[in-house]
């Protein structure tokens, strides 16, 4: 004898809105490894990292493995293709023969080079945007030319 139950299911605004919510933040909001990159460090930041690189510890949000190791696991295949692209495949051999076997260190050095090249691209593109912005206002361009002898002047 087979049983039935009818079961009544009330969907009410609050369990729909949360899964609105829940499937925003996992299909529309999930930023690409370069936008998470420069979200996580701006200008300032950036900098350090092209002058000094990630290993000195300037890369706050990516010092440890669990950081590195997990930022890679995320997005491995957008940090892959730039990394081939930008430094080729030879940079990603020469990286696994280096690690002798270890891939936390391995994925630790890939996320650290991609990390040093978006944030190369993160001060090209504000030196540049900043280097347009004053050669498009003479005045503007005066008054930084006219700055930076007196603070050089004060050395």
């Amino acid at each position: 004898m087979l049983v039935t139950h009818k079961i009544r299911v009330r969907f009410s605004v609050a369990p729909l809105t949360l899964i609105c919510v829940i499937v925003h933040l996992l299909f529309v909001t999930m930023l690409s490894a370069i936008e998470q990159i420069k979200s996580d460090y701006d200008y300032e930041d950036a900098k350090e990292i092209v002058n000094h690189g990630c290993e000195s510890g300037v890369c706050f949000k990516h010092i440890y493995y669990a950081d590195t190791v997990g930022f890679f696991n995320k997005y491995p295949d957008e940090i892959t293709r730039y990394i081939v692209d930008t430094l080729g495949i030879d940079f990603m051999k020469e990286t696994l023969e280096r690690h002798n076997g270890s891939l936390d260190g391995y994925l630790n050095d890939l996320t650290w080079a991609f990390i040093e090249l978006v944030c190369g691209q993160i001060v090209d593109e504000y030196e540049s945007t900043t280097c347009e912005e004053l050669s498009n206002d003479p005045l503007t361009n005066f008054d930084a030319l006219k700055e930076l002898t007196y603070s050089s002047m004060s050395l």
